[in-house]
């Protein structure tokens, strides 16, 4: 069993959508991600949440951010409102048969998720 974690100041997600706007947002999210973020009425804090659970199942699989594609990762919702990942490409092969579990949790200025993989 493997865990990573990650926290994220909801201001670094603001300045770099303020700096980079779409470029930003379309490099680290897919459309699905974009479309529930933008639906939200802070957008900043869902985007984060989302790049804080990439970064946290980077650290489960051992590989870090820079070894995978940041688009292979998927964050969803269930009907329950329970997060999960959709994994893709370079990431999946990596991830083999292993099962994960992911928890996000946020404020307006911090946001957080650990991945569990077995």
């Amino acid at each position: 069993m493997t865990v990573g974690i990650d926290i994220v100041e909801v201001k670094r997600i603001e300045k770099a959508i303020k700096k980079w706007g779409e470029r930003f947002i379309k490099r680290i999210f897919l459309p699905g991600e974009e479309a529930y973020c933008n639906a939200k009425r802070n957008p900043s804090v869902c985007y984060s949440a989302r790049f804080a659970a990439k970064e946290a199942f980077s650290k489960a699989l051992g590989t870090g951010i820079r070894k995978l594609s940041w688009k292979d990762i998927e964050v969803m919702r269930n009907e329950m409102g329970k997060p999960y990942l959709i994994i893709r490409g370079k990431s999946k092969k990596i991830l083999g048969k292993r099962k994960l579990d992911i928890s996000i949790s946020h404020t307006d200025n911090i946001a957080t998720a650990i991945i569990i993989i077995e």
